[in-house]
């Protein structure tokens, strides 16, 4: 099976672990991908990991605190 690869303007909401479910904040939604199985490059620049059906590549920090922390607060109201 192929696995389709999807490159995205995000960030991950969370840490990121092999073996549970990524949360990525993108263009104002957030989604919830399969278990992670690998993780393959955390950078300033970009994130990339492997789920059990998909490449994910995330343009963008992988941790912004300032916009984390505001997301957390909206989600809480």
């Amino acid at each position: 099976m192929d696995k389709q690869s999807k490159v995205m303007e995000g960030f991950l909401i969370g840490q990121l672990t092999v073996g549970r479910r990524a949360l990525i904040f993108s263009q104002g939604h957030i989604l919830r991908t399969s278990p992670v199985i690998k993780v393959l490059d955390v950078s300033d620049e970009e994130t990339s990991f492997e789920t059990v059906n998909t490449h994910y590549t995330l343009l963008g920090t992988p941790f912004p605190d300032a916009d984390s922390d505001a997301l957390a607060t909206g989600m809480a109201a």
